[in-house]
Order: structure tokens, then sequence, then C-alpha cells
């Protein structure tokens, strides 16, 4: 993917985004969604 995300478990920023498109995506979402717990909790979402 063309896009980075950095953060820990407060701030998460979304970098490289280069299409709206991509950041209006649900399956783009759902990656983030998994991404953020997977900082917080250390696994992903079932």
């Amino acid at each position: 993917m063309d896009f980075v995300l950095e953060g820990d478990d407060r701030p998460i920023h979304i970098l490289n985004a280069v299409s709206p498109d991509l950041t209006c995506a649900l399956s783009f979402a759902d990656y983030v969604c998994d991404q953020i717990d997977v900082k917080i909790n250390g696994h992903q979402r079932l």
C-alpha cells in the first residue's frame, strides 16, 4: 500500500493517503481499525 500508519495508543496518523477515494473505502477503514486494535490491544479484531 502507498500509505503509512504512524502513532501509538493515542494518536494515529495516516500518511501518504493519495486519494480521498481510498480513505472513504470501507475496506481501508477496516484495515485501519485492525491496525489500531493491534497497537492498543496487541491483536487484530475478530
